[in-house]
């Protein structure tokens, strides 16, 4: 699968991160489905791929989990409490959206800006966003695999 966004991440304080979400295709779920922006599926996923071997959030669950719908429903409330959409910047016009040979996916214009999506993620523990820092980047085909979520009690690191 390709990347779809590349992340940055701001340093943590106590359980909540602000992730800068570039968008770099034009297949990204969250340009088609802007609800998604502020899905906490999608937060999960991205703060799962970001995960280095050892941390406590990749020794907590694996991408099959965070990508299984069922999975996901029942249990994403339990890692991230909320997530907020901060800002929006360069949404591409409406008839980018359906032409990916649109001008504004060209690399060639040196001078447009990606879209850009600052979501504010407050995880259910502060284990869960501990492996991140000010600055951090990572390339990402995150998505949300569902934005019908159960209640869950906060999951805490095993």
């Amino acid at each position: 699968m390709s990347d779809l966004y590349v992340i940055t991440s701001s340093e943590p304080r106590a359980s909540t991160v602000t992730l800068e979400v570039r968008v770099c295709h034009p297949d990204a779920p969250i340009l088609r489905y802007p609800d998604d922006r502020k899905s906490k599926s999608f937060a999960l996923m991205l703060l799962q791929e970001s995960a280095p071997p050892g941390a406590p959030l990749a020794t907590r669950l694996s991408y099959a989990e965070v990508s299984d719908k069922a999975w996901v429903r029942a249990h994403a409330a339990g890692f991230i409490d909320a997530v907020e959409v901060v800002s929006l910047q360069n949404e591409p016009p409406e008839e980018a959206l359906a032409d990916e040979d649109h001008a504004y996916w060209s690399d060639d214009d040196e001078e447009r800006e990606p879209m850009r999506v600052s979501i504010k993620v407050t995880a259910t523990h502060p284990a869960w966003v501990q492996h991140l820092q000010a600055g951090r980047e990572w390339d990402s085909a995150a998505f949300s695999a569902t934005n019908e979520l159960s209640l869950c009690a906060p999951i805490t690191p095993a």
